[in-house]
């Protein structure tokens, strides 16, 4: 199956043989007392280009914003046209300097950066003869390493830190192999090229890091092989935290529960960007007493990219009622600090919660709640599953259990949701509900959407061998589809495969032709 992101620039939905017409907007650059800049004409669907920075008389270039006050700036990576618009230069007349100290390695020039906005780092970074450059750090003491994503406000000055390649020790290439792990599968900030030559190189250095005996010369060569990956890692665009994905879910305003019989609740806390994707550097810190809660100190929390706090055992004879507040940091984007409430909930109060919840179900699943639909079916499992055994037979809990079977199961089968993350050319790469990702060919037929998109053979493995299968469909211009499949033993016999009908039924699309949407697929019967 496949998604089909609505980003193609037409002028008509139906799936008849006339030509597809391209609509061009123009993008107006209001430089708001600053130099000219030439407006842009962009197709439907496309990306601005960034112009070169404008100049004003004693005054800094911040940013390009969609409105005349400034409030909101204008994603070059990520948004698309759909319209007439005119973005907004901001200006300031304040701008600090950011020094560079390398401790004895190669100069770094000084950054004159207009205030509010981020220092670049240095690329290359310093050198220095029998060293390695580690960061930067924001005093010569070494303690804190600098934040290339912090607001720089006042002027500073920020220190090389070096690693004598003669002083490695056995230790030292441990925590850089456990960093670079980390760093390893950090989709959210690094590109997918930079990632996949990390990853080698981890596992190419994996035996003399799990290796107590190695030498030290094997040491010193698997710790530069990892440095100088970690320091080849090409940071993706910056995109700023929008929004907050809390799990579990809270049950009311700012309140997550705490199931006492479960005994060891969690909470995470991942930033989003405004696509819904993990944001590029999403600083989130907590702020709270867990003794409140927990058996003193009986804790764990971490908060490198994302947050999470689990309480690994109970107060004994916590009372239910009882509440921790927990403040939420978000520093890349301040407006969305927020104080989270955990409540101790007893086995009453979470099996009403649980039928409460089945009960207010939609009756009908159709095309425009389906989504919200999946969100509640999800989250009845999560509730279902964390009911006590004992809980889980209690006959009210087992009739409204069955409930879920006969009145959900039933409906939500017959829905598949696909989110829409990229459109290149004719290439669709999309991101499923439970956000794996897809890649298809689409193959016109008509006016966008309709036509087929085929997908990429898929190897599989069992007793018997390798084995590869394919999917494809139609969309048509009745807003119906038809989906096909087909396998193969070997790579030889894929083309000679013939396709079998697969499911059909009616689709929608929603979300708009710039920015994408979702497709909904809805099986007949």
């Amino acid at each position: 199956m496949l998604f089909m992101a609505v980003l193609a620039v037409v002028a008509m939905t139906g799936c008849d043989d006339e030509e597809t017409v391209l609509q061009k907007y123009t993008v107006t650059f209001n430089s708001q007392g600053g130099s000219e800049v030439a407006p842009q004409a962009v197709y439907a669907g496309e990306k601005i280009v960034k112009p070169a920075n404008p100049t004003k008389e004693k005054e800094y270039f911040v940013d390009w914003y969609k409105e005349a006050e400034c409030t909101n700036v204008w994603d070059f990576e990520n948004e698309t046209v759909s319209q007439d618009i005119t973005l907004y230069a901001k200006w300031t007349s304040i701008a600090y300097t950011v020094t560079f100290e390398t401790n004895g390695g190669s100069a770094i020039e000084a950054q004159l950066v207009p205030e509010g906005t981020f220092a670049t780092k240095p690329v290359p970074a310093p050198t220095k003869e029998g060293n390695l450059f580690e960061e930067w750090y924001t005093e010569q003491t070494m303690t804190n390493p600098f934040d290339f994503y912090t607001p720089i406000t006042k002027d500073i000055t920020l220190y090389a830190k070096w690693m004598d390649i003669s002083s490695i020790t056995y230790d030292d290439l441990q925590q850089l192999f456990r960093k670079a792990e980390d760093l390893a599968y950090q989709e959210y900030a690094y590109t997918a090229e930079s990632l996949l030559a990390l990853k080698e190189k981890v596992e190419e250095v994996r035996p003399t890091a799990e290796n107590p005996s190695a030498t030290q010369e094997e040491i010193a060569t698997a710790y530069q092989t990892l440095h100088a990956a970690i320091q080849a890692l090409v940071e993706l665009p910056y995109r700023q935290t929008a929004s907050l994905k809390i799990y579990p879910t809270p049950i009311a305003e700012g309140i997550i529960p705490v199931y006492i019989a479960q005994g060891n609740p969690y909470l995470s806390i991942e930033g989003l960007d405004n696509n819904g994707n993990p944001a590029t550097h999403p600083d989130i810190k907590l702020e709270f007493d867990g003794n409140e809660m927990a058996k003193w100190g009986d804790y764990y929390y971490y908060d490198e990219g994302y947050c999470y706090l689990s309480i690994n055992s109970l107060k004994p004879n916590l009372k239910a009622g009882t509440t921790i507040d927990i403040k939420v940091i978000c520093n890349d984007n301040p407006s969305l600090s927020t104080t989270l409430t955990l409540k101790a909930i007893d086995e009453e109060e979470q099996k009403a919660m649980f039928i409460n919840a089945v009960d207010a179900f939609p009756e009908e699943v159709t095309f425009d709640n389906c989504l919200e639909a999946f969100k509640m079916r999800d989250e009845l499992w999560d509730q279902y599953y964390q009911l006590s055994p004992e809980l889980r037979n209690d006959p009210d809990v087992q009739a409204t259990y069955q409930k879920i079977i006969d009145k959900i199961e039933t409906q939500i089968w017959r829905f598949t949701i696909y989110t829409a993350y990229k459109f290149d050319g004719n290439t669709c790469t999309v991101t499923t509900y439970y956000d794996s990702k897809e890649t298809y060919e689409y193959q016109a037929e008509g006016n966008f959407p309709c036509g087929t998109y085929t997908g990429k053979w898929n190897k599989w493995s069992d007793d018997y061998g390798d084995h590869y299968n394919q999917t494809k469909i139609e969309l048509k211009s009745d807003n119906t589809y038809q989906s096909y499949w087909r396998e193969a033993n070997s790579e030889a016999e894929q083309e000679n495969t013939e396709w079998k009908n697969g499911a059909s039924g009616t689709y929608k699309l929603t979300g708009d032709q710039a920015n994408g949407g979702r497709l909904i697929l809805k099986v007949d019967y």
